[in-house]
């Protein structure tokens, strides 16, 4: 073989020229040094046509033998051993004129050897067939923490090329494979519960809103679900970055889902709760960690104790716990917490079938009789306890029973929007419900019972939620007057919610409803006569008073108007007019004139207050 186009090189005979010692004026042959030799090194061996020759040379300088040797063994040994013997000159490398023929043993004699053969010897063996070397690589994966701590202590397992190797990360968090003859490999976490237990400590401190490391960072990001690792794929000589982060969902339930001293949950809680239900379902392992407000009506004390029971109805709920709900129904229990004819009320027109009650039969009694209970007309212990069973079974609002449930209480502490002391405000009277890998528990762990006002837990339990689902239940208020001239029942529906009680003659309608709604209907029943009256309402925005659209919607927000809100005066709307008229000593014409339209706008804003 021809090197650097001129010299040429023999061994043994062949095309190389090594040799122990050499008379440098023989043949016009010369040294071409130590150093270049040696330089030339790792081209030899590196070479598939030089390597079996490179092999020999070591073996037979060294005595050692390799079969076949790792591409480690010619890097870190036989390179080595081979530069060495060049510098320390064991080894001389010769270059001849070109084309003159390189003496053989005969001629050269004991003092020309080629290679390193000494004495001259009779015409070797058949050399045994060498390999060449195949090309290695390596793998390297990383684990860190969302902050890009490292993870040291690792167990993975490398499969490649069809073999496996086990690995550990170091303390950098790196785990490599050497010497690997394919391009590709996979690595996959051996025992998830123990990078939970390396991970934990850490994760139960509070780690404050420090940015959190992404894909856009060039790692791959993993949420710690369960015990299934998926696997890594791994190219030859380049790292992989795996960032193992917390798996935290959440669902709030915003908006007024509470009456202002009570923690019965209001059916427009349905979809909410079935959608705690739906994140559990998506955690192979989870603890739902759920979590009580109110607003700031109320001392310190009494917004802690009632946060508390806001989040334990919602566990009793989800759990099926009769028991835990039936309580709230006692004669020990305060006056403005007790649940009664409200609660039931709300319950029974929530299930399927309340709607299609006739308004003249009893709530209790119907709900009784449908269900084969003593028909006596009195919510007792019986009607209630099988009210409630039903109630919690409602389709979607189940969780198994494998599903660990933790409450907390965070009293006023953290209201979603701002309110002044002491001030009603529906929307920060709500439960935020967390889900949490079970094996990790919640974190960082809660400071007891309830929080104080800043406390650092609940702001990092938002934090770590990678994903919020909010479920908003905001209110608009109804007050109707029907002036019927007679005591009278109703049946208020607005969106989810259902309303039934009793007034007497002069009564007025007052609740607060779902604004999203839009509209609502209104049944009302005349006992004594069997007469029923039903009203569309409109919930939002109104027209303008002086349009006859909004003087038709203030009408029958007063119950003077039952018809369409078509903006035309019709005789319906001039009779509505008539009556109100009369009812407030104003001129009755049955035109919507401007002393009718004052009075009209005063009255419904006045009671719309």
């Amino acid at each position: 073989m021809r090197l650097d186009g001129h010299i040429e090189i023999s061994a043994r005979g062949t095309r190389w020229v090594i040799s122990r010692s050499y008379d440098l004026g023989d043949n016009g042959a010369r040294n071409l040094g130590s150093s270049f030799a040696a330089s030339k090194v790792d081209d030899w061996c590196d070479d598939t046509m030089t390597w079996p020759d490179m092999l020999e040379l070591y073996e037979e300088l060294t005595g050692a033998r390799f079969a076949p040797p790792t591409r480690a063994d010619i890097n870190e040994s036989i390179k080595p051993q081979l530069r060495r013997a060049f510098q320390e000159g064991s080894l001389i490398l010769l270059a001849t004129p070109l084309g003159e023929r390189t003496p053989n043993e005969a001629e050269r004699g004991v003092h020309g050897q080629p290679t390193i053969l000494e004495p001259p010897a009779p015409p070797p063996a058949p050399r045994r067939p060498v390999t060449p070397p195949k090309t290695l690589h390596s793998f390297a994966i990383r684990f860190v923490d969302e902050l890009g701590t490292s993870i040291s202590g690792v167990d993975l397992r490398f499969a490649h090329g069809g073999a496996k190797d086990d690995g550990t990360t170091d303390g950098n968090g790196v785990a490599r494979l050497e010497d690997s003859p394919v391009r590709t490999a996979k690595a996959t976490i051996v025992d998830s519960k123990a990078l939970r237990k390396a991970l934990k400590p850490r994760w139960d401190q509070v780690r404050g809103d420090r940015k959190q490391l992404d894909e856009s960072q060039g790692v791959t990001v993993v949420r710690l679900l369960g015990d299934n690792m998926p696997s890594f794929d791994l190219v030859a000589d380049k790292l992989r970055i795996v960032s193992i982060q917390p798996s935290v969902s959440r669902v709030r339930l915003l908006g007024g889902f509470f009456g202002s001293e009570k923690c019965f949950p209001f059916p427009a809680a349905l979809d909410g709760m079935r959608a705690v239900v739906l994140a559990c379902a998506n955690h192979p392992s989870p603890t739902l960690f759920i979590v009580g407000h109110t607003d700031s009506a109320g001392t310190l004390a009494y917004n802690d104790k009632l946060s508390i029971e806001r989040a334990d109805a919602m566990k009793d709920w989800l759990t099926g716990n009769v028991n835990g709900w039936m309580k709230w129904y006692g004669d020990g229990i305060p006056a403005e917490k007790r649940w009664g004819q409200s609660e039931d009320s709300m319950m029974m027109l929530a299930l399927p079938d309340g709607a299609a009650r006739s308004p003249e039969q009893s709530l209790v009694c119907w709900y009784q009789e449908t269900r084969r209970l003593k028909v006596d007309g009195i919510a007792g212990p019986k009607t209630r306890r099988a009210l409630t069973t039903e109630y919690m079974a409602l389709e979607g609002t189940s969780l198994p029973k494998v599903v660990e449930v933790i409450t907390h209480g965070c009293g006023e502490n953290f209201p979603d929007v701002p309110a002044p002391d002491s001030t009603d405000t529906p929307q920060n009277r709500r439960v935020d419900c967390f889900v949490f890998d079970r094996g990790l528990g919640v974190q960082p762990p809660p400071p007891g019972k309830n929080s104080s006002k800043g406390a650092p837990e609940y702001p990092e339990w938002c934090r770590r939620a990678i994903d919020t689902e909010d479920h908003t239940h905001d209110f608009a208020r109804i007050r109707v007057q029907p002036r019927l001239g007679a005591a009278f029942k109703y049946v208020l529906r607005v969106g989810s919610m259902a309303y039934e009680d009793a007034r007497d003659e002069d009564g007025t309608i007052d609740h607060q409803v779902p604004a999203a709604a839009g509209t609502g209907t209104l049944v009302i029943h005349l006992p004594g006569t069997g007469e029923t009256y039903e009203w569309q309402l409109q919930i939002g925005t109104l027209d303008a008073p002086g349009d006859a659209s909004g003087m038709q919607q203030r009408l029958a927000n007063l119950g003077y108007y039952s018809g369409p809100v078509s903006g035309t005066i019709d005789d319906t709307t001039q009779a509505s007019l008539r009556l109100f008229q009369e009812d407030f000593e104003l001129k009755v014409t049955g035109e919507y004139d401007a002393a009718t339209r004052d009075k009209l706008r005063s009255t419904h804003d006045e009671l719309s207050t």
